[in-house]
């Protein structure tokens, strides 16, 4: 058996889901629930954070230097 991943715009994909499921030889598998719930504090601990380098653009850590120490760990 082979699998097939599409991409759906939102407002289509009750659509595409219908017609799918009109074919009775293909499998569908349920969309997964979000894995994750943000809460209301961690958005605005991310908010603030965006506020410090929008206010110094050399407030944090660039690319290279997060990939570097992820892969030291």
């Amino acid at each position: 058996m082979r699998q097939l991943t599409i991409h759906v715009p939102e407002k289509k994909f009750q659509f595409v889901l219908e017609l799918l499921r009109s074919l009775n030889f293909i499998k569908i598998d349920a969309p997964a629930p979000d894995k994750f719930v943000i809460t209301e504090d961690q958005k605005a601990l991310v908010n603030e954070e965006l506020r410090k380098l929008d206010e110094d653009p050399n407030y944090g850590l660039d690319w290279d230097t997060v990939k570097r120490r992820l892969n030291a760990l």
